[in-house]
Formats: C-alpha cells, sequence, structure tokens
C-alpha cells in the first residue's frame, strides 16, 4: 500500500495473548478486593492517603489540586483526545487518530461499568469537586 509492506505502527508481539490474559486476571483479582473491601487494600489506602495529604489540606493546596482535578478528569480527557486526534487527522495519521478516540470512547465505557459493579466509596478526605465512585479512577483511565 506504501510501498513498503512492512510499514506499521506497532509491532505484532509474540507474547500479546498472555499479556492480556495476565492483565485481566491482575484487573479481576484487583476488582473484587475491592468490592469486597478487603482489610489489605484499606491498610494500603491509609498509608498512601497519609503520605500524600498527610493532613488537611490548606486553601492553596486545595485550589491546586481543584484545577489539577479539573484538567485531568474524564470530560477534559476526552477534550484533549479530540484535539489531538484532531491534528492527527490533519496530518494523515488517520488510524491513529481513530485508535485515539477509540481508545478513550472504550476506556471510558469500561470505567463506568466497573465502577456501578464495584461501588467503591471514595476515602474520608477527598476533595469536594469528586463525586461517584473511586475505582477504578477516571483520572488513571484517561492517562492510559
Amino acid at each position: 500500500m506504501y510501498g513498503n509492506e512492512d510499514y506499521m505502527l506497532m509491532q505484532r508481539d509474540p507474547n500479546r495473548l498472555v499479556k492480556l490474559i495476565v492483565a485481566v486476571c491482575f484487573t479481576v483479582l484487583l476488582a473484587v478486593s475491592v468490592g469486597f473491601n478487603f482489610d489489605y487494600l484499606q491498610f494500603l489506602d491509609s498509608i498512601f492517603t497519609t503520605a500524600v495529604q498527610g493532613s488537611a489540606p490548606t486553601q492553596g493546596l486545595e485550589h491546586f489540586y481543584g484545577m489539577v482535578t479539573f484538567l485531568a478528569s474524564p470530560k477534559m480527557d476526552i477534550f484533549w483526545v479530540f484535539i489531538a486526534a484532531f491534528f492527527l487527522w490533519g496530518f494523515k495519521y488517520k488510524v491513529p487518530a481513530l485508535w485515539a478516540l477509540f481508545t478513550i470512547g472504550g476506556g471510558d465505557v469500561i470505567g463506568a461499568i466497573v465502577k456501578q459493579l464495584v461501588r467503591r466509596h471514595r476515602p474520608p478526605l477527598h476533595l469536594g469537586v469528586d463525586n461517584g465512585y473511586s475505582f477504578p479512577s477516571g483520572h488513571v483511565l484517561g492517562f492510559f
């Protein structure tokens, strides 16, 4: 098609199926652990929450965290991906543009379904702008 039949954006990985199975098993194990609220996750939650937040955030930190939360929110992730896809499409990278759109869309749909299945409540010291369930994080899904 392009004069070079070896042209691909991604190389084939012979271990792709094994990696997929391991990732799915790990995700299911984590989702079940969160869904049943196992003690080791509460312990890890308290350690990481205390390390990150320490005590109650100051007014300046709360404003900063609110801004970061907004800019990296799932709604803004969709906005950023549309901008990236627009430029990719304009520079004739149509497959990566579509890939980006379908990845963010599929991730958001899967994330919403898992949130409703797991129904994990937010930690006690979360920001006031956060609402809904906390697992899986829409910010983390948007990052990928």
